[in-house]
Formats: C-alpha cells, sequence, structure tokens
C-alpha cells in the first residue's frame, strides 16, 4: 500500500468515527502537525482506530514520538510491510 493510500485511509477512518470533520481534512497532508487537529484524548482514539482498521498494534512510546500525520503513516506503512 503507498503511503498516500495509507494517509487517505487514516483519515476517512477519522472522519469516519467524528475526530476530524471533512473540511480538516482537506487540509492534512504527512507534514501537518497532529497537534493542530487533535488533542491528546483524540489523538488517542484515532489510533485505537487506526490499529483496528489495519489490524496493527502501535506503542504509546510510538504515539508520543510522532508529531505529524506523516509520522503516524510510517509507523503504519512499517507495520504492513
Amino acid at each position: 500500500m503507498y503511503r498516500e493510500d495509507i494517509l487517505e485511509k487514516i483519515l476517512h477512518v477519522a472522519e469516519q468515527h467524528n475526530v476530524l470533520n471533512a473540511d480538516e481534512i482537506k487540509e492534512i497532508g504527512e507534514q501537518t502537525p497532529i497537534n493542530d487537529y487533535l488533542d491528546s484524548m483524540d489523538e488517542t482514539e484515532l489510533v485505537m482506530f487506526i490499529e483496528r482498521e489495519f489490524d496493527i498494534a502501535i506503542t504509546d512510546a510510538e504515539v508520543e514520538n510522532c508529531t505529524t500525520f506523516g509520522d503516524v503513516v510510517a509507523i503504519v506503512d512499517q507495520r504492513l510491510l
């Protein structure tokens, strides 16, 4: 799966679960800082949804090191290899 596809799927999951809205999603790319759109509670929820959607596990340490949406994409991409 390509990184663009992973990001698109992550954003789709975020919209489905009301973590992000459609207008926000249009503005988000891999370089977008997570903290610009999510507080820590929303971030935790999104990680749980991502884990379910992709059938992967993401550690708390990995989440703490994520500063951009691209960082999350990289983790998912690595798990899917």
